[in-house]
């Protein structure tokens, strides 16, 4: 996978110094938690879930297969080369253990809920990265000088396409094409992969409902992606400016847009709608309207340490800001790509925190 692939390109201040190759080895050297602010209740537990080299979307499949769930809610994607931490409600499940271990994956009851999580109700993501590199001193020089805020793209990350092709997107194109009639394209990307959902649709012709959201806004994301690409190659974009782009839906042509939409990305995605015209169709009829997404983010830079020939940097992004986005103006494409990592952990039991308390939350 090349950032290119998923409509990336360009930067805004970096790369500050390229690496040749991802910055990270182990699971532990990417580290990325969520805070959330949920009120207290009775109603359905509340799970910290901790898990390496799986994405949460599979995370989330063997929990509720392991638990007997309905549906399980959560706030976000975690990367899945990391150790991530996050917080999870199962909903309607037969079976709700204490502690629950799976392949690369535990989770510890720490509370109850009287709701489902919502995706980006989280108040943030706090990462943790161990970043190896040669030329370590030009990127330890950089951060001594720079404040206390850096400003980047806000692309989506690679995390909600996938790592290998077929990616998401080319999947949510195939599946808006399936409902206008053309079907052999879905079915034949699917065949080549091997997922639990891909199974599922070819031999039942169903898709989870949080799998079709996925597959949507990861075409959503593409259009953003490209849009906001060329804005950074013509230099259009400043990091002063508070404007937004556009994640298109069907009523892209016939709503008034705010006027903090940058023009420049709305007439993009126009161009890239008249090579595409039967997008806006298929769109509606999944009642898919359209959306903004700022075009640029705030990293908030929490500390920063050099240790010989790695520097140990950690800073916190908003819900929907990617931890990679932001490390690829630091390294470059190469470095903030994560195609695998070393396990920190021997067994999925030492994943959690250690005591019988409730946590917090």
């Amino acid at each position: 996978m090349v950032w290119s692939d998923i409509g990336v390109r360009g930067f805004l201040f970096g790369p500050i110094a390229a690496a040749g190759k991802q910055v990270m080895s182990k699971c532990c050297d990417f580290i990325v938690s969520e805070k959330i602010n949920v009120e207290k209740g009775m109603r359905h537990p509340l799970y910290l879930v901790v898990k390496e080299r799986t994405d949460t979307f599979h995370a989330l499949h063997a929990l509720r297969k392991a638990m007997k769930c309905r549906e399980i809610s959560y706030c976000g994607l975690k990367d899945k080369y990391s150790l991530s931490i996050q917080h999870v409600v199962p909903i309607d499940c037969k079976q709700s253990p204490d502690r629950l271990y799976l392949d690369n994956v535990a989770a510890k009851k720490i509370g109850y809920v009287d709701r489902p999580l919502k995706l980006g109700e989280n108040i943030h993501n706090d990462f943790f990265v161990r970043i190896s590199m040669e030329n370590i001193y030009e990127l330890g020089s950089f951060m001594e000088k720079a404040g206390k805020n850096l400003v980047f793209p806000n692309f989506v990350g690679y995390q909600r396409f996938g790592l290998r092709r077929p990616y998401t997107y080319e999947l949510g194109l195939a599946y808006l094409k399936y409902l206008l009639g053309e079907r052999d394209e879905l079915t034949g990307l699917l065949s080549r992969k091997n997922g639990w959902w891909e199974m599922q649709f070819l031999r039942k012709g169903y898709i989870d409902e949080s799998i079709k959201l996925l597959l949507i806004q990861s075409v959503q994301s593409y259009y953003f992606n490209e849009c906001l690409s060329e804005l950074l190659l013509d230099e259009r974009l400043h990091a002063k400016e508070i404007q937004g782009g556009v994640l298109i839906g069907y009523d892209f042509r016939n709503r008034k847009h705010p006027g903090w939409v940058n023009k420049k990305h709305m007439d993009c995605i126009e161009d890239r709608l008249s090579k595409d015209d039967w997008l806006l169709q298929a769109l509606e009829k999944l009642g898919i309207r359209t959306r903004y997404r700022v075009l640029l983010g705030v990293a908030e830079i929490l500390s920063h340490k050099r240790l010989e020939e790695t520097m140990v940097i950690g800073f916190r992004l908003n819900p929907g800001f990617y931890g990679t986005v932001f490390l690829r103006e630091l390294v470059g494409d190469k470095g903030s790509v994560f195609q695998d990592c070393e396990p920190c952990l021997k067994t999925t039991a030492n994943l959690l925190p250690a005591g019988e308390g409730k946590g917090t939350f």
